[in-house]
Parts: structure tokens; sequence; C-alpha cells
């Protein structure tokens, strides 16, 4: 049986936060993958222009750092037209090569609905590049629905089209799809 635990980082947390987000820019190159961020984009200096560290959280395997993510209960980028206190917001989901088919991933996932069932919050919400078919299925097979695609401009005019999802938590939620 494989020993995966999950806690909220900290402070001193934010080098392993930098080397799993690193560890997947660099496997995923090397597997010709599609790219999902650059390496400035997740140092903790530009990290820390978006996410508060205990934002974070940290999958262990083993007692090993494998995976993190984070869990933010508002999110006006993506979601300018939230109220609150409905959804939790996942991003930076990352798992580390050597952890590939552990059940890191799926830990994660279950994380993430555990705790926001634990917030009270109506569903859990994603976003991912419209363009990547790999995460639009990992995501799928966890139960996540497409709610919308938008085209966005990021910094320096580049144009991403993003695929929303949401899981529903509370059955009283329904969705305009």
């Amino acid at each position: 049986m494989t020993d995966i635990y999950i806690r909220q980082a900290g402070e001193l947390d934010e080098p392993v936060i930098e080397g799993i987000l690193l560890n997947t820019i660099a496997w995923l190159a090397e597997d010709n993958l599609k790219r999902v961020w650059t390496r400035e984009q997740v140092s903790w200096s530009e990290l820390s222009k978006t996410y508060c560290i205990e934002e974070f959280y940290i999958a262990f395997l083993e007692s090993a750092p494998a995976g993190c993510m984070a869990l933010c209960e508002v999110d006006t980028f993506f979601w300018p037209e939230a109220t609150g206190n409905e959804s939790l917001y996942l991003h930076k989901l990352a798992v580390v090569r050597d952890a590939r088919k552990s059940g890191v991933s799926q830990a994660l996932m279950d994380f993430f609905k555990a705790e926001s069932r634990r917030r009270g919050m109506q569903r859990v919400e994603l976003e991912t590049n419209a363009q990547n078919p790999k995460q639009r299925e990992f995501y799928e097979s966890h139960g996540f629905l497409l709610t919308k695609e938008q085209l966005m401009i990021h910094p320096g005019n580049r144009e991403v089209l993003h695929a929303y999802y949401a899981f529903i938590l509370d059955e009283s939620f329904t969705s305009g799809c």
C-alpha cells in the first residue's frame, strides 16, 4: 500500500512547491507534451503575486514531496463574476514525474473535493488550456463538467482559449450549460 498524505504548505515550503512545478515542466518537455507553465511563472517570486503560501497543499508519497496544488476561495482573474463562498478554485495542480500513476493525482483531487465540502462550498471549479486534450481528459475523468470556453488575452497580448470546469458538490446548484 502506498503512503500518500497531504498537508497545507507553510513558508518553508516555497522551494518545495517550486521544485514540484519545475519537475513537472521538465518531464512534460522531455515527453514532448504540451507545456503548462514557464519556469518564470512557477518561481515563488511570481507565484506570490497571485497566491499566499497557505493556499498551497503538498502531497507526499512515502514522505517525499510528490505533488501540489493551490486552492483559492477567490479568483477575480478567471471568475470576476463570482460572489464568493460558493466555489473553491483549483490552480497549479502538479505531480512529479516519479509519482506518475502512483495515486497522488487521485489523492489531490479527492482532497480538493473534501476540502471544498468542509468549507461549505457548492462546487469546485478550475480552468485549463482548452487546447490541451490530456488535461481536459484528466479533469473529465474526475467528474468535472465543462461549463464554458473563453478566449482571454494574457500579458504580452498572448491569446489563450480556456476551458472552464465545475464539479458540483451541492445538488441544488445548476449550471447554465
